[in-house]
Formats: C-alpha cells, sequence, structure tokens
C-alpha cells in the first residue's frame, strides 16, 4: 500500500510543476474592462486541485503506512481526509482571493497590446502610418507613429511601445533587436 501513497505523492508534485509551466488559465483571455455579458471566471475542478489532493493523500498516507499499525482502511480514510481538505482549501483559496483580487486589478489598456509585432502596411513618416497585427486570429489595424519621430517603411517590422486614442507608438524591430 506504501507504493500507491508514494506513486500518488510524486503524480501530485508531477502535476504540479506540469500545472506551473501550462499555467492554470488557458483559453481566450476578454478584453478589459470587460464586458459585463462575459461570465465572470469561476474557481473549478483542474489539474492544480487534482495536483494538491495527490499530492496531500501521498504525502499523508506513506508516513503513515511505514510508521503506524493502523489498518489499511483508517490509512486510506485519514489519507483520503487530508487530500480532499488540501484541495478544498486550495479552491477556496482560488475562489477568495485569487480571482477577486485578479478582477480588481486595473488594467491599463495602453499596454494591453505592448511588444507585439506589427507589420507597418502605410509608411510611418510626419503624419500617422498604419500598423496590422494578429492576436488569437483577429487581426487588428491601428494608425501608428514612432517613438522618435523617424520615418518608417512599409512592411518593415515594428515593436508595438502603447496604444493611445486608436494610435499605436511603434519601433522598428532591428532597433529593438539591437538593444536585446
Amino acid at each position: 500500500m506504501s507504493v500507491l501513497y508514494l506513486t500518488c505523492f510524486l503524480i501530485g508534485l508531477l502535476l504540479t510543476v506540469l500545472a506551473m509551466i501550462h499555467g492554470v488559465q488557458r483559453g481566450e483571455v476578454p478584453s478589459f474592462p470587460m464586458p459585463p455579458e462575459i461570465e465572470r471566471p469561476r474557481a473549478r475542478l483542474n489539474w492544480p486541485l487534482a495536483a494538491a489532493f495527490a499530492t496531500v493523500f501521498g504525502a499523508v498516507g506513506y508516513p503513515l503506512t511505514r510508521s503506524t499499525a493502523l489498518g489499511t482502511t483508517s490509512i486510506f480514510s485519514i489519507a483520503g481526509s487530508a487530500g480532499a481538505l488540501a484541495a478544498l482549501g486550495a479552491l477556496l483559496l482560488i475562489a477568495r482571493w485569487a480571482i477577486p483580487s485578479a478582477m480588481k486589478d486595473d488594467v491599463d489598456e495602453r499596454f494591453i497590446y505592448m511588444g507585439h509585432i506589427a507589420r507597418v502596411t502605410e509608411p510611418i513618416s510626419n503624419e500617422a502610418g498604419e500598423i496590422q497585427f494578429t492576436v488569437d486570429g483577429t487581426t487588428h489595424a491601428y494608425h501608428a507613429r514612432t517613438l522618435d519621430g523617424s520615418p518608417v517603411t512599409a512592411e518593415t517590422e515594428v515593436v508595438i511601445e502603447r496604444v493611445e486614442a486608436g494610435t499605436a507608438y511603434v519601433e522598428p524591430w532591428v532597433t529593438v533587436e539591437k538593444r536585446i
């Protein structure tokens, strides 16, 4: 039985690492501010909760099998209860703290597209040109100016610094690349 608990513990740790690498939230992120017709995110059963359960189930069950004379059913019940409490604690932490605090964040819309690569479609000179770029399958077009006022020819790749009042402020990719 100790092999079961050790295996659950290791699987829980692996799921935890995968959740950290892959991320908890996936799918399309709504634009900010969030329109009222979009449902607010909710905490739900997911891989991180399974990781919490498996890790604690194994971490409690293994030492109980190795150092106590409790029966298999008792150990399984204690470990299962501890794992369920850990998953419930993680769920409450997400639902009561993480999601509400994330929803309160004021997102500065000027910097939503910061760092995106765009292509100049109309040359930028003394007057604003135009750029286009794609995010999550949607093509966006903005009037554009350079940060330093220098001209940029069409088909040049640029990096967006910010978007203010419908105008993107950009810098040629070759300039950014030199700083990297």
